[in-house]
């Protein structure tokens, strides 16, 4: 199973715990494959630095973390379906060009989608019950 997590997901994780830790706490130990791109990364390394006043070099260790069970996808194409918040579509990229089967995000605008070429959008606690039955 391959998902991709929205940013909100990784800030929720990494500063409130909860299920977004326990997915992240997941994917580590590989019961699912996670995706990033080069752009979910700069959008997280902007917010945790700007919002949460994180240091450079725990941005940079965090960092080297995602990447370290993470696959790095590099999207090709561009999609415009988020209009609400264009920098969405970001996710979407990351999914199709790493042929995701999960989208997880707890943010509305993405939610509102809920399949996008052929890629189910969950929120963090429907895909922790997906998860639970591996």
């Amino acid at each position: 199973m391959r998902a991709v997590f929205d940013t909100n997901v990784f800030i929720s994780a990494l500063n409130f715990g909860g299920i977004p830790r326990e997915l992240l706490l997941a994917a580590d130990e590989e019961i699912f494959e996670l995706l990033i791109s080069k752009q979910i990364i700069a959008e997280l390394r902007g917010i945790l630095r700007v919002k949460f006043h994180f240091d450079v070099s725990r941005i940079e260790s965090l960092e080297k973390f995602f990447i370290s069970f993470c696959e790095v996808v590099e999207p090709q194409k561009r999609f415009k379906r988020i209009i609400e918040n264009p920098s969405d579509n970001m996710i979407l990229e990351c999914a199709v060009e790493g042929k995701a089967d999960y989208i997880v995000s707890g943010d509305k605008h993405i939610l509102k989608v809920r399949k996008f070429h052929g890629i189910i959008i969950v929120s963090p606690s429907e895909f922790l019950q997906k998860i639970s039955k591996i």
